[in-house]
């Protein structure tokens, strides 16, 4: 019995110590290179060095604005349009959030593709967005729309929430539409030091 239960322990010491290690909700891994491809769109894949623009003018990486910087953990990426209402909706949830997270290491990025009239958006369009919702997490401009790829569903029906293990950039769930708040609140928990 006592060997058993020596066996026991051991083995739940050495899972803990893995699960301490460079990813999941331990230390944050090495963050100087970028994890390699090949890269992808579905939950599990590694997502590409995405690039925006901000709203004055200057790149938006992912790779030096969110995975270099060893604070971040949890990466929501939102893809939203100006013609679209729930995209709007959502303004204040995602906003929550990073208030109530982001001490945790999460860190949400806003990419904004479309105008109200379905066109590219532009810097004008940015600008309206920040001034309407006054958000404190990096809002960007997607004017190539880059993660069109990611939505599932044609033409794209925003919003769509990208959530990504910043340690390795995997994909945990790619979310479409409103309705999910409580998957991707689960998901940004199980993913953060506690």
């Amino acid at each position: 019995m006592k060997t058993r239960s020596y066996w026991l322990v051991a083995i739940l010491t050495a899972l803990v110590a893995c699960g301490e290690g460079g990813t999941g909700v331990g230390e944050p891994s090495d963050r100087t290179t970028y994890p390699s491809g090949p890269y992808g769109t579905k939950e599990g894949a590694t997502i590409a060095n995405l690039g925006f623009l901000t709203l004055d003018g200057e790149p938006f990486e992912l790779d030096k604005d969110v995975f270099k910087d060893p604070n971040n953990r949890v990466l929501l990426l939102s893809s939203v349009a100006g013609w679209c209402a729930p995209c709007r909706e959502e303004q204040p949830q995602l906003k929550a959030w990073y208030e109530k997270y982001k001490d945790r290491g999460l860190i949400i990025v806003e990419a904004l593709f479309q105008n109200n009239e379905f066109q590219p958006a532009s810097f004008a369009d940015l600008q309206a967005w920040q001034n309407q919702y006054k958000l404190p997490f990096p809002v960007t401009l997607d004017p190539d729309f880059q993660l069109e790829p990611f939505f599932t569903t044609l033409p794209p029906s925003p919003p769509m929430s990208i959530l990504v293990r910043v340690d390795d950039m995997k994909i945990l769930k790619v979310v479409l539409g409103t309705g999910n708040e409580q998957l991707i609140e689960s998901i940004i928990l199980a993913n953060l030091p506690r």
